[in-house]
């Protein structure tokens, strides 16, 4: 198949298991067996330095890889599947595995990879602990920036749950703070409230790019089932 872009794909090297072995596919083919304590490496060969997307299928035991052509003239991408057997060509050197000189480079590989996990764990830590929503001062804040586009009804409601937050609040409760000066009926009172209320999820939802109905846990009160409760979710406000 024609694609100049997989031409230009740089080999990253796969790494997979077949036949109980671990296999390196990076530049050359590289086994290791932990039972019987040995390192192989396979004959050298131009597939194992400029194929691609190696997977190995341990049913069939055959191994479908992206094999571009070199010519620089029509740049082209086979697409091969082939025994494992073929593929892997014959070992031609083998040393045990806990004494060769390679237990340092695959040392170090596996340092640099725990190194990049603890980083990606971090990082992910991070970006989930600042995607909060804080109040300070009377003012509400998301990633220390003021959030603005709020209502005075959407910011009656969020202050209760704020000044709430160990303890579940009453749903008609919301309904007392978004009417303490008007006399309209409970009824009309609340399809208001349930107005800015929906008003505010959705906003909150679109600042936090989280699904609105995560942000807020719902519950049946514990001496009359009748009455339900909200507070926030610790996850999205600190």
């Amino acid at each position: 198949m024609d694609n100049e872009a997989y031409f230009k794909t740089i080999k990253q090297g796969s790494s997979y298991l077949a036949n109980e072995k671990f296999y390196s596919d990076y530049n050359r083919l590289i086994s290791i067996d932990i039972e019987n304590n040995s390192l192989d490496l396979y004959k050298p060969d131009n597939k194992f330095t400029i194929s691609f997307s190696e997977k190995y299928n341990p049913e069939t035991k055959e191994i479908i890889y992206a094999l571009p052509n070199t010519n620089d003239s029509n740049k082209t991408v086979s697409i091969i599947i082939e025994p494992f057997s073929k593929y892997s060509g014959e070992i031609t050197e083998s040393q045990p595995l806990f004494k060769s000189k390679f237990k340092f480079l695959l040392g170090g590989v596996l340092g640099f990879l725990i190194l990049i996990a603890l980083f990606v764990l971090k990082r992910k830590l991070k970006i989930k602990n600042n995607n909060r929503v804080t109040f300070e001062n009377k003012t509400f804040y998301y990633k220390n920036k003021p959030i603005t586009n709020l209502s005075n009804d959407e910011k009656a409601i969020l202050i209760l749950l704020f000044k709430n937050r160990e303890n579940p609040v009453q749903v008609s409760e919301l309904i007392d703070v978004i009417s303490s000066e008007d006399n309209t009926n409970y009824n009309t009172l609340s399809k208001k409230k349930d107005l800015v209320f929906n008003s505010l999820k959705q906003k909150l939802g679109f600042i936090l790019e989280v699904n609105e109905n995560d942000l807020f846990i719902y519950s049946k009160n514990e001496k009359d089932k009748r009455i339900k409760e909200i507070q926030l979710n610790k996850e999205y406000f600190g």
